[in-house]
C-alpha cells in the first residue's frame, strides 16, 4: 500500500497567532515522524494509540494531525488530531471530531494548546466551508480540560456514562457555528 503524504502545513492560520515569545513550527504528520509523535503522545497521555492509528491521520483525506516543534531543537510540543465527517441524514451537515489533543506537561498554560486547537478548526473549515460544528470527548472529572474547552467556545451536549475505561464518565462537547 502507497501512502500519500499532503504537503507540510507552514503558514499559521492569522486567526490563531503563534504564542508570543515562542519559536514554533506547524506541521502535519508524515510517516517519517510517525515513531517520534506515538511515543510523544505515548508520554503526555494515560491512552496508548497505535501506529495504525495515527496512520490514518496522514492517509485519510478528510483526516489530519498537526504537530507543534520547537523552532530551535525540533522537540514535538503539542499534537492535534481529528477528523471530518458528514452527517448520515443532512450530506450537507459537515462535523469536525477532534479526537487527540496532547501538549508536552512543561510546555502547558503557554498557549500551545489554543493555537493547536485553532489551528485545526482553520484546517477543517478551508477543507469543507459547511463546517457545522466542532465536537470532542473529555473525562467529565477533568475540571481544567472542561474549563480550557469551554474557553474555546465548547459547551456540554451529553453525558457518556461509562466512556472512560480507566477513569469512568466522559462528557460530549460542541462548538458550533453558523453556516
Amino acid at each position: 500500500m502507497a501512502i500519500v503524504e499532503r504537503p507540510q502545513v507552514t503558514q499559521p492560520s492569522e486567526e490563531a497567532p503563534v504564542p508570543a515569545n515562542r519559536d514554533l513550527r506547524l506541521e502535519r504528520l508524515y510517516t517519517r515522524d510517525l515513531v517520534h509523535v506515538r511515543a510523544f503522545l505515548d508520554r503526555v497521555l494515560p491512552v496508548h494509540y497505535s501506529a495504525s492509528f495515527l496512520l490514518h491521520f496522514i492517509t485519510a483525506n478528510d483526516s489530519h494531525l498537526l504537530t507543534v516543534r520547537d523552532g530551535c531543537s525540533g522537540t514535538i510540543l503539542g499534537v492535534v488530531a481529528g477528523r471530518l465527517s458528514r452527517s448520515a441524514l443532512d450530506a450537507n451537515a459537515v462535523t469536525g471530531h477532534v479526537m487527540i489533543l496532547a501538549v508536552d506537561e512543561h510546555s502547558r498554560r503557554l498557549g500551545i494548546g489554543t493555537f493547536l486547537m485553532r489551528q485545526l478548526e482553520f484546517v477543517f473549515r478551508s477543507a469543507r466551508s459547511s463546517l457545522q460544528a466542532l465536537i470532542l470527548q473529555v473525562e467529565s472529572s477533568n475540571v481544567p480540560a472542561l474549563t480550557f474547552y469551554s474557553s474555546l467556545g465548547f459547551h456540554p451536549e451529553r453525558h457518556l456514562s461509562g466512556y472512560y475505561q480507566q477513569s469512568g464518565d466522559g462528557l460530549l462537547m460542541r462548538k458550533s457555528f453558523s453556516v
